[in-house]
This record gives C-alpha cells, structure tokens and sequence, in this order.
C-alpha cells in the first residue's frame, strides 16, 4: 500500500492560533469591575440586553444596586435584544439619542436636539 503525500493545513494568515494561557482562567475568575466603583464619581450610562445570557441584567443591576450610587447618577437603558446582537445590529438612531442627551445634560452643552449629533 503507498502513503499518500498529506499536506499539513495550511498556516492561519498572521500565525494565529487558538490557545490561552491556563492562567487567563484565574485571572477571568477574579475579575469582579464593581469592586472599583465606590471610585466612580461621574455619572454613568449604562444600556444591558434584555436578553443577554452572558451578562444578564439581573448582574448589572445587581452591581449597580450595592454601588450605593444615588439615583441621579446613573441611567439604565434596556434593549430587547441577546448580547451579540447589542454588538452586532451597529449604531442605530434610537440607541444613541440617549446617549446623546445623556452627554449633552452631564457636560453642561444644554438639552440641543440629540439627533442632530447623532
């Protein structure tokens, strides 16, 4: 029987490989962000995904509850959408007028009309 010439896969462009440290795992273990915000003195917009199963907003507001963090200093704005689509359906008009308008009062530029910024 004759061996037959297999060519190894070709090399990924750049020589990426998929791999990670077994470290990363610890570290991503202790990661905890809202550790940090008794430091937070800014206000904070935040937008979760209703449907997100990676960070569900339960999480978030969660975190934001034990921040202590009085009710004028933060925002929440839900989407109905999974986490990947919060990241994939891009910038959309009616997502980034609150962000806008929440710039806009927190920077002192007045109340102006968010969709001309936008």
């Amino acid at each position: 029987m004759a061996i037959r010439n297999v060519h190894a896969p070709p090399k990924r462009q750049g020589g990426w490989q998929n791999k990670v440290l077994a470290r990363v795992v610890l570290e991503a273990l202790g990661y905890n962000p809202s550790r940090h915000f008794s430091k937070i003195i800014a206000p904070i917009f935040f937008r979760v995904a209703s449907l997100d199963h990676l960070c569900p907003p339960s999480v978030v507001l969660s975190a934001v509850k034990k921040s202590g963090w009085p009710e004028q200093q933060y925002i929440i704005q839900e989407r109905n959408v999974t986490h990947l689509e919060a990241h994939s359906t891009g910038v959309r008009e009616q997502d980034i007028k609150p962000v806008i308008a929440f710039l806009r009062e927190h920077l002192g530029l007045g109340a102006g009309d968010a969709g001309a910024a936008a």
